[in-house]
Protein backbone atom coordinates (compact mmCIF):
# COMPACT_ATOMS: atom_id res chain seq x y z
CA UNK A 1 0.00 0.00 0.00
CA UNK A 2 1.33 3.56 -1.03
CA UNK A 3 0.40 6.98 -0.16
CA UNK A 4 -1.46 8.73 -3.08
CA UNK A 5 0.80 11.37 -2.23
CA UNK A 6 3.74 9.14 -3.19
CA UNK A 7 2.48 8.19 -6.22
CA UNK A 8 0.46 10.91 -7.86
CA UNK A 9 3.24 13.25 -8.75
CA UNK A 10 4.61 10.11 -10.83
CA UNK A 11 1.72 9.22 -12.56
CA UNK A 12 1.58 12.89 -13.86
CA UNK A 13 5.28 13.40 -14.43
CA UNK A 14 4.74 9.89 -16.36
CA UNK A 15 1.65 11.44 -18.33
CA UNK A 16 3.28 15.20 -18.56
CA UNK A 17 -0.05 16.35 -16.98
CA UNK A 18 1.24 18.54 -14.58
CA UNK A 19 5.10 18.85 -14.96
CA UNK A 20 6.72 21.49 -12.33
CA UNK A 21 8.80 24.22 -13.61
CA UNK A 22 12.21 22.19 -13.19
CA UNK A 23 10.88 19.85 -14.92
CA UNK A 24 9.65 21.98 -18.14
CA UNK A 25 12.69 23.63 -18.13
CA UNK A 26 14.55 20.46 -18.52
CA UNK A 27 12.21 19.07 -20.90
CA UNK A 28 12.86 22.43 -22.97
CA UNK A 29 16.85 22.69 -22.75
CA UNK A 30 16.91 18.82 -23.46
CA UNK A 31 14.58 19.48 -26.88
CA UNK A 32 16.33 22.36 -27.95
CA UNK A 33 19.75 20.15 -27.62
CA UNK A 34 18.78 16.74 -29.16
CA UNK A 35 15.60 18.10 -31.33
CA UNK A 36 12.58 16.76 -32.10
CA UNK A 37 12.99 12.94 -33.65
CA UNK A 38 15.04 12.15 -30.32
CA UNK A 39 13.03 14.16 -28.04
CA UNK A 40 10.27 12.27 -29.28
CA UNK A 41 11.35 9.15 -28.29
CA UNK A 42 13.16 9.99 -24.81
CA UNK A 43 12.28 11.93 -21.43
CA UNK A 44 14.50 13.53 -19.44
CA UNK A 45 14.61 11.99 -15.97
CA UNK A 46 16.09 14.07 -13.11
CA UNK A 47 19.88 15.72 -12.96
CA UNK A 48 21.67 13.81 -10.24
CA UNK A 49 24.59 14.66 -9.03
CA UNK A 50 26.58 15.87 -12.28
CA UNK A 51 24.89 12.71 -14.48
CA UNK A 52 21.71 13.29 -16.55
CA UNK A 53 19.20 10.68 -16.17
CA UNK A 54 17.15 9.68 -19.59
CA UNK A 55 14.34 7.63 -20.07
CA UNK A 56 14.45 6.30 -23.93
CA UNK A 57 11.51 4.22 -25.29
CA UNK A 58 13.42 0.97 -26.88
CA UNK A 59 16.40 -1.04 -26.73
CA UNK A 60 17.50 0.04 -30.13
CA UNK A 61 17.04 3.53 -28.73
CA UNK A 62 18.94 3.44 -26.19
CA UNK A 63 21.95 1.99 -27.97
CA UNK A 64 21.73 4.88 -30.65
CA UNK A 65 22.11 7.59 -28.13
CA UNK A 66 24.99 5.97 -26.44
CA UNK A 67 27.12 6.75 -29.92
CA UNK A 68 25.80 10.40 -29.51
CA UNK A 69 26.57 10.93 -26.16
CA UNK A 70 29.78 12.75 -26.29
CA UNK A 71 27.89 15.15 -29.22
CA UNK A 72 24.85 15.85 -26.49
CA UNK A 73 27.51 16.26 -23.75
CA UNK A 74 29.22 19.12 -25.63
CA UNK A 75 25.64 20.76 -26.97
CA UNK A 76 24.35 20.63 -23.55
CA UNK A 77 27.40 22.24 -21.72
CA UNK A 78 28.17 24.98 -24.20
CA UNK A 79 24.35 26.42 -22.73
CA UNK A 80 24.47 29.37 -21.10
CA UNK A 81 23.55 29.06 -17.57
CA UNK A 82 22.56 25.89 -17.26
CA UNK A 83 23.74 23.19 -14.93
CA UNK A 84 27.41 21.28 -16.22
CA UNK A 85 26.84 17.52 -16.66
CA UNK A 86 29.32 15.03 -16.80
CA UNK A 87 27.64 12.13 -17.86
CA UNK A 88 24.01 11.10 -19.58
CA UNK A 89 22.40 7.66 -18.01
CA UNK A 90 20.03 6.49 -20.49
CA UNK A 91 17.24 3.53 -19.09
CA UNK A 92 14.12 2.21 -20.80
CA UNK A 93 11.62 3.87 -18.88
CA UNK A 94 8.00 6.10 -20.14
CA UNK A 95 8.48 8.82 -22.02
CA UNK A 96 4.77 9.51 -22.49
CA UNK A 97 4.28 12.94 -24.91
CA UNK A 98 7.24 15.16 -25.78
CA UNK A 99 6.83 18.66 -24.43
CA UNK A 100 7.98 19.58 -28.13
CA UNK A 101 4.93 18.22 -29.86
CA UNK A 102 2.03 18.98 -27.37
CA UNK A 103 -0.68 21.82 -28.44
CA UNK A 104 0.45 25.27 -26.25
CA UNK A 105 -1.76 25.04 -23.77
CA UNK A 106 -5.04 26.77 -23.06
CA UNK A 107 -5.51 29.16 -20.28
CA UNK A 108 -7.21 27.36 -17.52
CA UNK A 109 -10.25 30.01 -17.36
CA UNK A 110 -10.81 29.66 -21.05
CA UNK A 111 -11.07 25.92 -20.82
CA UNK A 112 -13.65 26.28 -17.94
CA UNK A 113 -15.53 28.79 -20.20
CA UNK A 114 -16.20 26.48 -22.71
CA UNK A 115 -17.62 24.08 -20.39
CA UNK A 116 -21.12 23.14 -19.70
CA UNK A 117 -23.02 23.68 -16.58
CA UNK A 118 -23.40 20.76 -15.67
CA UNK A 119 -19.77 19.54 -16.03
CA UNK A 120 -18.87 22.54 -13.86
CA UNK A 121 -20.96 21.30 -11.48
CA UNK A 122 -19.41 18.27 -11.48
CA UNK A 123 -16.23 19.02 -11.18
CA UNK A 124 -17.20 21.33 -8.59
CA UNK A 125 -18.89 19.02 -6.29
CA UNK A 126 -15.60 16.12 -7.20
CA UNK A 127 -13.54 18.16 -5.42
CA UNK A 128 -15.48 19.23 -2.99
CA UNK A 129 -14.03 17.32 0.11
CA UNK A 130 -10.58 17.54 -1.12
CA UNK A 131 -8.84 20.15 1.15
CA UNK A 132 -5.17 20.79 0.46
CA UNK A 133 -5.26 23.57 -1.97
CA UNK A 134 -2.19 22.52 -3.89
CA UNK A 135 -4.08 19.28 -5.30
CA UNK A 136 -7.40 20.64 -5.33
CA UNK A 137 -5.78 22.79 -8.05
CA UNK A 138 -3.97 20.39 -9.83
CA UNK A 139 -6.87 18.07 -10.03
CA UNK A 140 -9.31 20.64 -11.16
CA UNK A 141 -7.01 21.59 -14.11
CA UNK A 142 -6.67 17.92 -15.08
CA UNK A 143 -10.74 17.48 -15.37
CA UNK A 144 -10.99 20.43 -17.01
CA UNK A 145 -8.32 19.92 -19.99
CA UNK A 146 -9.63 15.91 -19.75
CA UNK A 147 -13.39 17.23 -20.23
CA UNK A 148 -12.37 19.65 -22.74
CA UNK A 149 -9.98 17.39 -24.69
CA UNK A 150 -13.34 14.96 -24.24
CA UNK A 151 -15.29 17.45 -25.98
CA UNK A 152 -13.38 18.35 -28.85
CA UNK A 153 -13.13 14.71 -29.84
CA UNK A 154 -16.66 14.61 -29.79
CA UNK A 155 -17.10 17.68 -31.91
CA UNK A 156 -14.60 16.53 -34.79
Amino acid sequence: MQKLSDIFPIILKNHNLCLGLEDKKLHTIWNSVVGPTVAAQTCPEKIKGNTLCVFVSTSVWKHQLHFLKDEILKKWNRLPNQTAIADIRFSIGPIGKSLKHQHPATPIHVEISRLRDQDKRFIEDSLQKITDPELKETLKRLMVREISRRRRLLTL
